[in-house]
């Protein structure tokens, strides 16, 4: 049986990729992590994506306060980047 696990993820695309290039690694190991508390990377389609498991279900308020919790993350690491012109992405990840 395959199991799916939800994660909800901001794409890394290359504007983001040359924006992260400049800071200094150690905030990005702060928040990019294993731990559940912060930012997960993970591969999906050949896309890198920085965000969150879910779990298996979600309701829609745990859904919108994941999607405030990733973006606050987000902007810790690139504080003037313009994530409101990229939006989340909530996809099934096989565990």
């Amino acid at each position: 049986m395959l199991n799916l696990e939800l994660f909800l993820g901001f794409p890394i695309n290359k504007d983001f990729s040359q924006c992260v290039a400049q800071v200094d690694t150690k905030i990005i190991e702060l928040f990019v992590t294993e731990n559940d508390a912060y930012l997960r990377q993970v591969v999906y389609k050949n896309i890198i994506y920085w965000g969150k498991n879910i779990g298996e279900v979600c309701d829609i308020d745990k859904l919108e306060l994941l999607e405030k919790n990733v973006y606050s993350l987000l902007k810790k690491v690139i504080p003037d980047y313009p994530f409101n012109e990229t939006p989340l992405l909530l996809f099934g990840k096989a565990t």
